[in-house]
C-alpha cells in the first residue's frame, strides 16, 4: 500500500479502482495541504486501459474522497467530501 508523507505533493490519486477492462481512478490535482485548507477532494475520474494509455476522463458536480465502478451497470459510487458526506451516484 503507498504512503503519503509529502503533505505538499499535489497530482495524485486518491483511489483506483481495476476494473475487468478498465482502470479508473480518482484523481486529485492539488496538494494535499489544500484539501485540509478547502475541504474537498477528487472532481475528475480518469479511465485507463490495462496498457496504461488514457481513454476517458468524467468531471464530477461533486467532489468525492473515495470510488467504486459498476461497470456493468455503467455507473460510479463515491463518498462525497464536503462537510456532510453522502454516498453518490454517477451514471456514465
Amino acid at each position: 500500500m503507498a504512503q503519503l508523507t509529502d503533505m505538499s505533493r499535489a497530482f495524485f490519486y486518491t483511489s483506483v479502482v481495476a476494473g475487468e477492462e478498465y482502470i479508473y481512478a480518482l484523481y486529485f490535482g492539488k496538494s494535499v495541504d489544500l484539501f485540509f485548507q478547502e475541504g474537498e477532494l477528487s472532481r475528475e475520474i480518469f479511465v485507463f486501459d490495462y496498457d496504461g494509455n488514457l481513454l476517458k476522463t468524467y468531471s464530477l458536480d461533486h467532489a468525492l474522497f473515495s470510488l467504486a465502478v459498476d461497470e456493468k451497470n455503467k455507473r460510479f459510487f463515491g463518498i462525497s467530501s464536503d462537510k456532510d458526506p453522502n454516498v453518490v451516484i454517477f451514471d456514465y
